[in-house]
């Protein structure tokens, strides 16, 4: 099995390799669905071309915008941002009123403020799925992923967020391509994080662009389906497993993916959980 790995800094630089390279070895003279022109936007890509893709990928995928905030706000509630200890303290908010009979000094309730290194964490969202995936499942998948950053970063956390783009396989070869969307110095910007999360043309005309553009991709099946998306194919726990024995995943990173978001119900809690997090 050989790897076609291709990780981007930012949206910016990706958009820049998909339109200035030219179609690669395996794409040249075929068929290349990322420019297909779609009337409907109610179909497999939700645009009408390439170039609207891109437009929505500069400009935020506002349609679902209310609806993702929404989302992560519902899935926050009961969630604690920090978790504080009380103590008997010589000045505090409430009386200890057994200290304060006794005349123990230590005769109000405090609460004990902790200050913790800040951890750096990345979250990589698996944005690729099976043709038949639909819009719906993008969305409610992308709000749970945000859920897990937005609450990771409320108990201090600093978060790296990746989209994994493309990750299918055709035979003998493999790819697995990533874009950062933010880095951990950066706030949560959901405006700026619905297309890479939420639209399907993040993969089916940013993903297949980039496919047919690669220079190192030699499989020429790929030419006939785009391969095999691995999300929703196979498990959630072997794709973990190859991604970190090929060195792919990091120790500090953890992977999510649409198949792992609809086996635990788009539970953000659960989601974490079954990545070793607590939220």
């Amino acid at each position: 099995m050989t790897y076609v790995v291709e990780n981007f800094n930012s949206l910016k630089e990706l958009i820049k390799a998909n339109e200035t390279r030219k179609p690669n070895k395996v794409f040249a003279g075929k068929h290349q669905a990322s420019d297909e022109r779609d009337s409907d936007r109610d179909s497999f890509t939700r645009t009408k071309s390439y170039a609207e893709a891109v437009e929505l990928m500069r400009n935020g995928y506002a349609e679902p915008l209310e609806k993702i905030k929404r989302g992560v706000e519902a899935n926050m509630q009961g969630m604690s941002a920090e978790k504080t200890a009380v103590k008997n303290d010589i000045v505090g908010y409430a009386p200890c009123v057994p200290n304060a009979i006794l005349g123990i000094p230590q005769s109000m309730i405090n609460k004990e403020l902790t200050v913790k290194k800040s951890k750096i964490l990345t979250i990589i969202h698996d944005a690729t799925s099976n043709c038949d995936t639909s819009t719906e499942t993008f969305i409610k998948a992308g709000i749970a992923t945000l859920t897990i950053v937005n609450s990771l970063e409320k108990r201090g956390y600093r978060v790296s967020l990746r989209v994994a783009f493309k990750n299918s396989r055709a035979c003998e070869q493999r790819t697995f391509a990533t874009v950062t969307v933010k880095d951990w110095r950066q706030p949560l910007d959901l405006q700026k994080m619905t297309f890479p999360f939420c639209h399907p043309s993040m993969l089916r005309r940013i993903g297949f662009k980039w496919l047919e553009t690669t220079p190192r991709l030699t499989e020429r099946d790929f030419a006939y389906g785009y391969g095999r998306s691995l999300s929703g194919v196979d498990s959630y726990e072997d794709i973990v497993k190859e991604l970190t024995e090929k060195h792919l995943i990091a120790d500090n990173e953890k992977y999510i993916n649409l198949d792992l978001c609809k086996r635990k119900e788009f539970d953000a809690q659960e989601i974490a959980r079954a990545c070793g997090l607590e939220i």
